[in-house]
């Protein structure tokens, strides 16, 4: 079996084939095989808009070539562009769905693109094939380590072998699975090897520093039991309230070890829900979830630690983990109205719409403010596709609840989606409009709002359009999809170098922000 391994930027350093592997089949030409080494041979040497240029013409006679589609996939990922990438690597497994090089690839791009979900189910396939390596496991423990499955991360990150010690992600990730296990020395000495690793960044190194620090607070706390449990060396409780400004941006660091020294002494629930809140606002996200999952443990009546664990968990794309914890919530806390909507907004997120339909009608009859349970029933009917009855919901919603202007806005929405194809489409651009000027009484700080009433004006009024897109960019000057708009409003009236000039900096943004966001990936360019 031959292979060929690309780096992409900041991705894990894999020293490429001394030669690429030739195109096989009967009806791929001489030329094609030559424009693959070609294209290999270019990647190899750091050009790669050239090398795309070789895959592409490669392409024209053997467009549906596993090879081809695979290297140019590897070769967007070294530029950055995660996106195109995946959807090279998805046409070459359409073509060969056994391809293990493009099924890793693929699974390396979902990683990337933080969908961990998508990313595990690539792994496990190839898992199921032959051809799995240390490389697999690797990031299978990667993933399990962004779902606080920290046994599972910590056996599959010890099974990659040698491979672990080349790559700063992967240790931070063992050694921070170690450390929610209590094995501190082991955590401890997983850190060592990265001081060895010369392509650590700033960002690793200062995680690797704050691990260290942690768990050097543990060590201490157990070597010294009596200053400990008299509170001598320690504050706690609502002295340590007094003591720091929790909400402090500057004091944030300060906030989080004297927290977690205290709740290392004499845990509390209120303690380790202040914790979780100083280390969610820090980015040490792992550390948030153990002290709610503490929390919970301590005090299993607590919503909020079972509502906050969830929400991270949604947030950073571990789906199937905050849908555990919202369901282990309601165990407890059965009438929870707040766990019950969180439920089914998860379910939605994971597709599985009727069931979130079911529990967000069950979230609606229950006492009290019901409008959030309202709302998302609305969008589970609207991506179910049952418009009408999307419409008499969030209707119904905004008579109960007519100061509240995301309905207002969300209906707005609803209505300028689906009236392009719709017969009374002018009349119902016009409700869309009335909806999100409401809205916009409602609440003038809701840039998208602004966003959403410019595409009402846009057959009418380009003056208008300028004004709302002007407005939105006013309040969230990052509004990728205004700032587009605005661009092709500036072309189309006759703005046309303001607007081709706006365009081409945005793409240049765009492509620096997905650059910078990119994961630790392993990209192979051709494999049996």
């Amino acid at each position: 079996m031959a292979a060929c391994s690309l780096t992409a930027v900041t991705l894990l350093v894999i020293p490429p084939c001394a030669a690429a592997q030739k195109i096989s089949g009967s009806t791929v030409s001489d030329e094609s095989t030559r424009l693959y080494q070609q294209g290999v041979e270019l990647t190899q040497k750091g050009q790669i808009d050239a090398a795309i240029a070789s895959f592409e013409q490669g392409l024209k006679a053997a467009p549906r070539n596993k090879l081809l589609l695979n290297a140019e996939g590897a070769a967007y990922s070294m530029k950055g562009e995660m996106i195109a990438a995946r959807n090279l690597f998805l046409k070459s497994l359409d073509s060969d769905s056994g391809f293990v090089g493009a099924r890793r690839n693929l699974g390396i791009a979902y990683f990337s693109l933080g969908d961990y979900q998508a990313a595990e189910l690539q792994f496990k396939i190839i898992e199921g094939q032959s051809g799995s390596n240390e490389g697999d496991r690797l990031f299978l423990g990667m993933i399990a380590e962004k779902r606080s499955d920290w046994s599972t991360g910590a056996e599959l990150l010890k099974k990659a072998g040698s491979i672990l010690d080349q790559y700063p992600e992967a240790v931070l990730a063992y050694a921070q699975c170690e450390y929610q296990l209590d094995n501190y020395a082991s955590s401890a000495q997983i850190l060592a090897a990265l001081d060895k690793i010369p392509n650590a960044s700033s960002d690793q190194l200062k995680a690797a520093a704050d691990l260290k620090s942690r768990i050097g607070q543990h060590i201490r706390v157990r070597a010294e039991p009596a200053k400990a449990s008299t509170g001598r060396e320690l504050v706690g409780g609502a002295d340590l309230k007094k003591t720091i400004k929790l909400e402090s941006p500057d004091r944030l660091d300060e906030a989080q070890h004297k927290l977690e020294a205290a709740m290392m002494s004499a845990p509390t629930a209120d303690g380790l829900m202040d914790l979780a809140k100083v280390a969610k606002k820090r980015g040490d996200i792992a550390l948030a979830l153990k002290s709610l999952k503490h929390a919970s443990e301590l005090a299993p009546e607590l919503e909020d630690a079972y509502l906050e664990f969830s929400s991270i968990c949604s947030d950073h794309g571990s789906d199937a983990l905050a849908l555990e914890a919202a369901e282990t919530g309601l165990e407890h806390l059965p009438n929870s109205y707040g766990l019950m909507v969180q439920k089914g907004v998860v379910l939605e997120k994971l597709g599985h719409l009727t069931d979130a339909e079911t529990v967000l009608r069950s979230a609606t009859t229950m006492a009290g403010d019901t409008s959030i349970a309202r709302l998302s029933l609305a969008i589970v009917l609207a991506h179910e596709e049952k418009i009408a009855e999307a419409e008499e919901t969030l209707a119904d919603a905004i008579r109960s609840y007519p100061e509240n202007y995301y309905m207002h806005y969300f209906r707005g929405k609803l209505l300028l989606q689906f009236s392009a194809n719709a017969a009374d489409s002018e009349e119902m651009n016009h409700q869309a409009q009335q909806s999100l000027e409401r809205s916009i009484e409602l609440n003038r700080e809701y840039a998208d709002s602004y966003y959403q009433l410019s595409k009402t004006y846009e057959q009418s009024s380009p003056a208008r359009t300028e004004s709302a897109l002007s407005k939105c960019l006013k309040l969230d000057p990052h509004h990728i999809p205004a700032q587009y708009a605005l661009a092709r409003l500036y072309v189309r009236t006759g703005r046309k170098a303001a607007g081709q000039e706006m365009i081409a900096r945005l793409k240049t943004q765009q492509r620096t922000e997905e650059i910078r966001q990119q994961k630790q990936l392993l990209i192979e360019v051709a494999q049996d």
